[in-house]
C-alpha cells in the first residue's frame, strides 16, 4: 500500500473560457519517498437542494433549501499526468503544477 499525505490545499478563483470558477488544488506527498507527489484538481460547484424528509402534515419538507458544495474532478486542466511525479520539495512540486495549470488556463476555447 502506498500512503500519500496532504501537504498543501489551495483554493483558486480563476477565469476559464470567459467564466469564473473556484478551483481547489490538493498536493499530496508520498509518506516514505519525500520526492514523490500527487496532485488533484477540483472545480467547486454549488447546488441548491432541499431534503425531502422530514415533512409536515401537508407533505411539505420541514427544512429549507440549502446551497451545497460539490467537488467535480478537473484534472483535465493539467496537460501532464500529476497522479505521481517527482519534485525536490513541496514548493517545487507546487510550482510544477501551477505552471502547467496556468499554461492550460491561458489557452483559448479549451473544453470544460
Amino acid at each position: 500500500m502506498q500512503i500519500f499525505e496532504l501537504v498543501k490545499k489551495l483554493e483558486l478563483d480563476t477565469d476559464f473560457n470567459g467564466d469564473t470558477y473556484r478551483i481547489q488544488l490538493e498536493l499530496y506527498r508520498h509518506a516514505s519517498t519525500k520526492r514523490k507527489f500527487r496532485c488533484r484538481l477540483w472545480r467547486i460547484d454549488f447546488y441548491r437542494s432541499q431534503p425531502s424528509f422530514p415533512q409536515d402534515k401537508k407533505g411539505k419538507p420541514r427544512h429549507p433549501e440549502t446551497d451545497e458544495a460539490f467537488l467535480v474532478n478537473w484534472d483535465f486542466l493539467l496537460s501532464k499526468d500529476h497522479s505521481l511525479f517527482e519534485a525536490s520539495s513541496i514548493e517545487n512540486a507546487l510550482q510544477i503544477v501551477m505552471r502547467d495549470l496556468e499554461a492550460n488556463l491561458n489557452q483559448p476555447n479549451r473544453k470544460k
